[in-house]
């Protein structure tokens, strides 16, 4: 599947509660060219599921940032154990963005490729003599 133009439909509306930085994230993807291989009726509970774990990642990410080590029961320092639900979620948003076609490779892997609109016609800058052949002063 080629796919050289971005969805003429809008996004559907992004689900409730999003974080701003996901929401905007939600419309940069509806927009993309890959948005053109989904189907809206079967694959939006996929897209949403998304859009809700990468939410759900950001959010993580903001708390570990502010408390990366926590104390423990004992008192010691240890690492925050949300660390530990962040890289579950990872694990699910990496996994939907291959189902979904959101990298490189998992395209590939799909069969779907972006193109580039290209400029077809070269033209040679007004001081260079067409006619004249470049190797004639190396014979």
């Amino acid at each position: 599947m080629t796919l050289d133009e971005a969805p003429s439909t809008p996004a559907p509306r992004a689900p409730a509660g999003l974080l701003d930085e996901t929401r905007r994230h939600w419309r940069q993807i509806w927009g993309s060219r890959v948005a053109s291989a989904w189907d809206r009726d079967s694959d939006l509970v996929a897209l949403t599921r998304y859009i809700r774990l990468l939410d759900r990642w950001l959010r993580y990410d903001a708390l570990l940032r502010e408390a990366p080590l926590v104390r423990g029961s004992q008192g010691q320092v240890r690492p925050n154990p949300l660390s530990l639900r962040m890289d579950a979620v990872e694990g699910q948003v990496r996994g939907l963005e291959e189902q979904l076609g959101l990298t490189p490779a998992a395209r590939l892997r799909l069969g779907i490729e972006l193109v580039e609109k290209r400029v077809t016609r070269w033209t040679y800058p007004e001081d260079i003599d067409v006619e004249e052949d470049p190797l004639a002063g190396l014979r």
